[in-house]
């Protein structure tokens, strides 16, 4: 026999001994009761309900009597509540339903309700007593969590990334779409398999021990694979790269792993491809360059013949040539000239990445007197005057350096306004390199043509206004890019220019060229 069917027969007992003042002794606590108290008799109908129900409610007894109750409860939720009600006085078994009440405000909440049979001496039933307790609160706690649960579950199955769960024992416990389409491996198959099935054997005990590492850290999560290649194994036996981000977290007091795979299959290929393709264009490159070099070198000597001849041409018979004689043959000259400084500027822009000299500490400083040394007549003949601020020692090569400077300085008498020219030469930092400013009062030029003057050949001037090869930029800025820095330029209209160039401190610079070197010697790179 239950023990709410003992409980009852007490109850009968108790009752028929005094009936009065257990009945009343019974009303009283039920309303001073701060739950919902009900009794029905054996027929099924309600025949007390306490206080609290009518305060809540906001019926009166009469009303609620019967089955009246029920007329409080949600239309879409009494007839399935009367059917346990009703059910449970057929079997004299205990109840447990819930349903939506209103209150006397209008609004509906959850209510659990509860009834236990009562039995008489006889084990004849009396009816039921039972409470009604609010769990608005919990159920729509409940009703929360399982829409997050099902949005979470929703993005787990439409993920892109493979995303496998595994208890403290490494069983697999979710196993979403992609990685049934990743490893190739039906969910059904794989939920109660260990993790390790889809690793190589060789890196199985190894990541065992990482996973357990893991778990006794504490740390929510951490990245796998980015340093490093990972291996996954299809259930076909094929093996792919992969990266991975691992995450627990503690679930009922047990410890939940969860994997994120990512193939990257594709993206070694495309790496691998660029890589490839990287190496042809520097091969390519370094093959123009070695042309441009030997052609340039091999162009100079007959080019200087040719110049000599047409000069010789015009010592002896110059003066015997009518005026467009004399005119086509200046022409020559100048054109012969002007080829010939091409050539010389093709020669020094291929010689940059030519050249064997390596890079040792050079005073930027002393740098920078030498080539104004070497230009000072044709600064003092404009009157210009350049200010040059503390210099810092860089690791480079001071031939290309030296060059480097000379053409910033070129180009600011090239390019000076009618204002004597002022040119001023300062070092800062930018982050941990040295940032070097060329800055003159002269020009100036359009922001859209501040990329434009670096390209080789380009000009953004007749030669009848100013002279050139559009080479003296060109040549800046391989300098620059050889010492693993870069060069701009900051300008208006009128408003001069400031050429900007960076440069590593000595120590970074040659571990930079270093590293620069082992990039060309291995095209393929690191794994």
């Amino acid at each position: 026999m239950s023990e709410y069917r003992r409980a009852g027969r007490r109850v009968g007992r108790v009752g028929a001994a005094q009936p009065g003042d257990l009945e009343a002794h019974f009303r009283l606590l039920a309303d001073t009761a701060p739950v919902m108290i009900w009794t029905a008799g054996p027929d099924a109908q309600h025949v007390f309900v306490n206080q609290s129900w009518l305060d809540y409610t906001g019926r009166s007894l009469e009303q609620a009597l019967g089955r009246g109750w029920t007329e409080s409860i949600h239309p879409d939720d009494v007839d399935h509540s009367l059917e346990i009600f009703l059910n449970s006085f057929q079997a004299r078994q205990p109840f447990r339903t819930e349903y939506r009440l209103r209150n006397a405000a209008g609004d509906y909440r959850w209510m659990l309700d509860s009834g236990v049979p009562r039995f008489g001496g006889d084990g004849r039933l009396e009816g039921f007593v039972g409470s009604c307790t609010d769990i608005h609160d919990l159920k729509t706690a409940e009703d929360d969590l399982q829409l997050e649960e099902t949005r979470l579950e929703g993005l787990v199955a439409s993920a892109m990334d493979a995303i496998i769960s595994v208890d403290e024992r490494h069983r697999i416990v979710l196993f979403n779409r992609a990685a049934e389409e990743m490893l190739r491996c039906p969910a059904t198959a794989a939920l109660g398999e260990p993790l390790n099935r889809f690793i190589p054997e060789r890196y199985r005990e190894q990541h065992t021990d990482h996973v357990q590492r893991f778990g006794e850290t504490g740390v929510t999560n951490r990245a796998m694979g980015r340093l490093r290649e990972l291996t996954g194994l299809r259930d076909d036996g094929t093996e792919f790269p992969i990266e991975a981000s691992i995450s627990q977290v503690r679930v009922g007091g047990q410890r939940l792993f969860t994997v994120i795979l990512r193939d990257v299959t594709q993206r070694r290929e495309m790496e691998q491809e660029l890589r490839e393709r990287t190496a042809a264009l520097e091969r390519s490159n370094e093959e123009l360059a070695d042309f441009a070099y030997v052609a340039s070198h091999d162009l100079q000597a007959p080019l200087r013949q040719i110049i000599r001849n047409l000069e010789l041409i015009e010592q002896q018979v110059g003066s015997h040539l009518d005026g467009d004689g004399r005119r086509c043959l200046e022409h020559s000259v100048q054109a012969a000239t002007r080829l010939h400084a091409l050539v010389q500027g093709l020669l020094l822009y291929a010689r940059v990445e030519r050249s064997a000299a390596g890079f040792e500490p050079v005073e930027l400083g002393a740098i920078v007197a030498q080539v104004l040394d070497d230009l000072r007549a044709e600064l003092e003949a404009v009157g210009a005057t350049v200010e040059v601020g503390e210099l810092p020692t860089v690791a480079g090569d001071a031939g290309q350096l030296a060059r480097l400077c000379q053409n910033l300085l070129e180009n600011a008498l090239k390019f000076r306004g009618e204002q004597p020219l002022r040119v001023r030469i300062t070092a800062g930092r930018e982050g941990q390199d040295h940032r070097i400013a060329v800055a003159d009062n002269g020009l100036g030029l359009e922001p859209r043509h501040a990329e434009r003057i670096f390209v080789i050949f380009q000009r953004l001037h007749s030669l009848r206004r100013f002279q050139g090869n559009g080479l003296g930029l060109a040549i800046c800025r391989r300098i620059v890019e050889r010492h693993g820095g870069r060069i701009w330029v900051e300008s208006q209209p009128l408003g001069g220019a400031t050429f900007y160039f960076t440069l590593p401190p000595a120590r970074s610079a040659v571990d930079e060229r270093s590293r620069a070197s082992e990039r060309c010697a291995d095209p393929a790179g690191g794994g």
